[in-house]
Formats: structure tokens, sequence, C-alpha cells
């Protein structure tokens, strides 16, 4: 089946002033400091969060389901009950999750989406209506159906990527690296007298992205391959940056993009292949930065003086030149992120 499956329609958006929205019963939104992330799926996300945060997270999720969900405290203190002996399957095939999805189809009255969110209402695994609009979203009680659930998804860059227990490993997208003992196989110069000599490569650096189509990642990568958190997209997303890479440098000579760093993060971020895959996950690359190139130190000297000898005086000093500027442009790009 096409990711664009057939809606219900069962969203309209009744106001686009989201300071309107009033916190109080049958309502929805995604509360950020208790779901972290690039997405919140109510209630499934009721269950991971339970797994892995403490007692204050505990009184937090209650509270938050007492205002969506009127009376229903009692029903989820016990799904959280189960959370200690049962995974997750198992819990979904409770009388009591069931119950919680009934009561969310037939109480949740309003949705509001923020700027940077899109909201799905889905049913089994299927798409019934898309928010992808900031404002305050009322749900048409007539076309109800019993079990929907809610994901709410990050449309703006990812730039913070935590691990599995929370902890923040970047703000600055997803580190990706490649030894230059497992990198791809260069030649060092165009030049004939040198074309034949070869040298293995790395790099390493940052990507950031974003979500461009909620409803493709959620299909393709939340629903095929069980995406979650930031760490199982960086988890997926590293082999095909490193992949990305290889096939861009292949064709060219390390005498192109030594310390060059903006062209080849450029190169990357126009591959067509990484650019393919992508879009079928509904991603979106918006920056790769190449912070280092790498190759085997015992061969620096040799390499170095390669590349000086196939290049003219006046050649080598553009080029050196042109590196140094590129080097200033990067180096306050840095400092002004740091400020930020």
């Amino acid at each position: 089946m096409s990711y664009r499956q057939k809606r219900a329609g069962i969203l309209s958006r009744i106001s686009s002033k989201i300071e309107e929205f009033r916190k109080g019963k049958n309502v929805a939104y995604w509360d950020h400091d208790i779901f972290p992330g690039i997405m919140f799926r109510f209630p499934h996300d009721l269950i991971r969060r339970q797994q892995v945060g403490g007692p204050s997270t505990y009184d937090k999720l209650l509270a938050y389901v007492a205002m969506m969900l009127p009376d229903k405290k009692n029903l989820v203190e016990r799904i959280f009950a189960f959370s200690t002996d049962l995974s997750p399957v198992k819990i979904k095939a409770t009388k009591e999750w069931t119950e919680l999805l009934q009561a969310l189809s037939k109480n949740l009255m309003q949705i509001m989406v923020r700027p940077g969110e899109a909201c799905l209402i889905y049913w089994n695994g299927q798409i019934l209506d898309v928010g992808t609009e900031p404002g305050i979203y009322e749900i048409d009680r007539s076309k109800r159906i019993p079990g929907i659930e809610l994901a709410f998804i990050q449309t703006t860059e990812i730039r913070e990527f935590m691990d599995d227990s929370g902890n923040v490993i970047s703000r600055e997208g997803i580190l990706w690296g490649l030894p230059y003992k497992d990198g791809p196989q260069v030649r060092v110069s165009d030049d004939p007298a040198y074309e034949k000599i070869k040298v293995r490569i790395g790099a390493n650096g940052t990507v950031i992205l974003k979500i461009k189509d909620p409803e493709k990642f959620f299909i393709n990568l939340v629903g095929n391959r069980n995406i979650q958190t930031t760490n199982d997209l960086a988890t997926l997303l590293k082999g095909e940056i490193q992949n990305a890479f290889s096939r861009q440098m292949a064709s060219r000579p390390y005498a192109m993009i030594a310390d060059n760093y903006q062209f080849l993060g450029e190169t990357i971020q126009t591959d067509e292949t990484l650019n393919q895959r992508l879009e079928d996950y509904g991603l979106e690359i918006t920056s790769v930065l190449v912070k280092n190139v790498t190759y085997d130190p015992s061969r620096k000297e040799f390499i170095e003086g390669i590349l000086e000898a196939a290049l003219d005086m006046e050649e080598l000093l553009e080029i050196r030149k042109q590196q140094k500027e590129q080097r200033i442009l990067q180096q306050e790009a840095e400092k002004e992120k740091a400020r930020i």
C-alpha cells in the first residue's frame, strides 16, 4: 500500500491562534517536558516513558492523562503497574489498554498543534487525518473510529540527539564518522604522473536534518522500522551518510578536497542516492558539516609532497588562499553558534 492512504478527514482547524488554547479536560497537546524527542505518541508513549522515568515522571503522566481522559486515572495506574512484568506488546493485548483506546476515541475533543509540529490521527497503522498547520483542531464526532491514537511529530530541524536513557549526546545534529582504515581508496592527484598513487581517507562531522513529510516518516520509519527516538534515527542514518561520503570520494582526487571541507559537505548533501533514501523516509538534510578528513599519518609528508609537485606555484597559492579563507569562515560560524 502506498504511504499516501485515503484519509477519513476527521480533523478540522477551528482556530489558527494557538494562544486561544486552554488546557483542560478532553484536549490533547504535546508536553515536551514530559515527552522530549522528535515524536510523542499517545497513548503509546505512556508505556515507554513509564519504563525509563522516575517517580516525578509517573506523577506528571497521571496528571496529563487525567486532563485528557477524565475519570481514567485508575485505569492508567493499572496499565502502569503492568510495565514491571509485561512487554509493551503484551500490555497492548490487555483489556485495560483496549478500554483506554476506547476512552480516547469517545472523549477526546480538541488538539493543539504548535509551530514546528504536525499531528497524525491513526488507527491500526492507517493514518486517518493530519494536522500540519499550527492551530487548534476539533475532532468530528460523527467520524470517530474506536481505537484511534495520536502521533505528534517535530517538523523543525533536528539538532538535539539523545541516547535511549534520555541523555543528550549532541546538540549539533547527527555525529558521523568513518575511520580512514575503513574509508574509500582514492587517487591522490589527477596529475598523470601521480594518478596511480592512492590513499585511504576517512572523515567525520555532523548532519542536521528535518522531517519534511510526517506521513512518510510515520509509515516508513516508525511503522516499518520501529524508529522511536533520535538515537534510533541516528543509528539508521550514520551508515547512509558514510556510504554517501565513500561514493562522492570514489570519483574525486584527494587534492580536490584537501582542507576544502565545505565543498566535501556540499557533495555529501547533494548525493542522489542518499537524498532518494531520505525522500522515502520523509526526511531532508539541511546541513552537512565536515570537521576533519584523515588518512594514514605515516604518509603525510609523502602525500603533501605529491600535492605540491603536481601543482604549479600560482595554482597552489590560489588554492591555499581559498582554503585559508574557508577555514576562517568556518571558525567564525562555529564561534557564532557557540554564542547562540
